[in-house]
């Protein structure tokens, strides 16, 4: 699966990906509750080589994306 970076603003290492129905998935920090939008889409995507849902793929890409990054928007 594809790595999910430590949460920005705490830094815990622990973070899950909350699904919701018909393709719903958001990211979530364990430790300060901070969580990404949900991002919906039930096609299947390869993403890091590995097949998964289209929201599930934008949620760790909104995840692990950061003000430094040269992609952001």
């Amino acid at each position: 699966m594809a790595e999910l970076k430590p949460c920005p603003f705490c830094g815990c290492k622990s973070i899950r990906l909350n699904a919701y129905g018909f393709g719903g998935w958001s990211a979530e920090c364990l430790s300060c509750y901070i969580e990404t939008s949900q991002y919906w889409g039930s096609q299947t995507v390869v993403f890091d080589g590995e097949p998964m849902q289209l929201g599930k793929k934008e949620a760790i890409k909104a995840w692990n994306r950061r003000t430094n990054d040269e992609t952001s928007i």
